[in-house]
């Protein structure tokens, strides 16, 4: 299961007690969304029962370097999560593409042809 939820009011502890009673046993989830959308406490239990076999997270809120974030601190120590810091955002061509996908963005609005929306009113 790969977690790239945007982060809002319906996505909110998404991946839940709830949810992963649904799985089948032994998934792997992998979390590229903010935290918000996962239940650290339901994803420690899938991991304590073996619904989950594996969690793997870049751990979106927590500064790069920061050991003593909460979430990173409550996750660390269990040998079936790998937690990196989030930092694959911030290189020099994701930001250089940002840059491109954004101005032309903004062209094509001005010419009355919007793209890339993902709610359009």
């Amino acid at each position: 299961i790969i977690d790239c939820l945007n982060l809002n009011s319906t996505t909110c502890n998404f991946y839940n007690s709830d949810f992963f009673a649904k799985t089948k046993d032994g998934v792997v989830l992998i979390a590229i969304s903010p935290n918000g959308t996962q239940d650290f406490n339901a994803i420690l239990l899938g991991l304590k029962s073996g619904k989950i076999e594996h969690f793997i997270t870049d751990n979106a809120a927590a500064l790069v370097f920061n050991v003593n974030d909460e979430t990173y601190k409550k996750l660390i120590d269990n040998p079936k999560i790998t937690i990196t810091p989030h930092i694959a955002a911030y290189s020099d061509n994701t930001l250089e593409t940002a840059s491109k996908m954004c101005i032309e963005n903004i062209k094509a609005y001005l010419n009355g042809s919007p793209i890339n929306l993902v709610y359009i009113p």
